[in-house]
């Protein structure tokens, strides 16, 4: 009996290996620095994660609005303008410019201000408009026109001069602001008639966009 109780201490001692005694060491888990890949994060300005259309234009179309085509503004030294029904590209209206008859030409902008908050500095946008002339350049009508962007009195770029009578043709322009263009001013998107001093034309449809690839 004294052999089988030395037995049972003994067996008793080695079955609580499991929290560790004489027979077995405890085993403890541990985890080592170098088996777990480090967690790194960056900070991206990504086109993926912004709005396509900037919150803050509105009234692209002229349609917003029976009779005010606000927030679009211009100098009305030499023109008039108003909405119009009357053959817009798209329904219900366009934007009719009557031009003053003078001895000289002139370029006349058309401009909707933005607020600087929306835009992204480093970023590509797109401005986009449909333009249609009601007079010819050589009766006095525009030259052409012009889609721009600007930042106070800076032109970030132009593209796309059209001069075709009668039709609507499509303008475009790629813009880029920087950090000191939105900090001096707010910015603002344009369509500009070039070297006009009679006649009439119309526009419509004007788009501001993220740009893609």
């Amino acid at each position: 009996m004294k052999g089988f109780s030395l037995f049972k201490m003994a067996f008793g001692l080695c079955a609580s290996t499991v929290l560790g005694g004489p027979c077995k060491p405890a085993t403890t888990a541990s985890t080592s620095s170098s088996s777990v890949p480090a967690l790194t994060s960056t900070s991206t300005t990504s086109t993926h994660s912004l709005p396509t259309q900037p919150a803050g234009f509105v009234n692209g179309g002229f349609d917003d609005d029976a009779v005010s085509y606000a927030p679009w503004t211009a100098d009305l030294t030499y023109l008039s303008m108003s909405l119009t029904t009357t053959n817009p590209r798209s329904e219900p209206n366009a934007l009719s410019v009557s031009v003053t008859t003078s001895t000289s030409r002139h370029s006349l902008e058309f401009f909707q201000q933005l607020d600087s908050s929306i835009i992204v500095p480093g970023v590509p946008y797109l401005i986009s408009a449909y333009v249609r002339a009601d007079s010819d350049a050589g009766n006095g009508g525009c030259a052409g026109w012009v889609a721009s962007c600007s930042g106070t009195a800076t032109w970030i770029s132009t593209l796309g001069v059209q001069s075709s009578a009668f039709n609507w043709a499509k303008i475009s322009s790629s813009c880029i602001w920087t950090e000191a263009q939105l900090s001096a001013g707010p910015p603002s998107i344009s369509v500009i008639a070039k070297l006009c001093r009679s006649g009439s034309f119309a526009f419509d449809d004007v788009d501001f966009k993220l740009r893609t690839l």
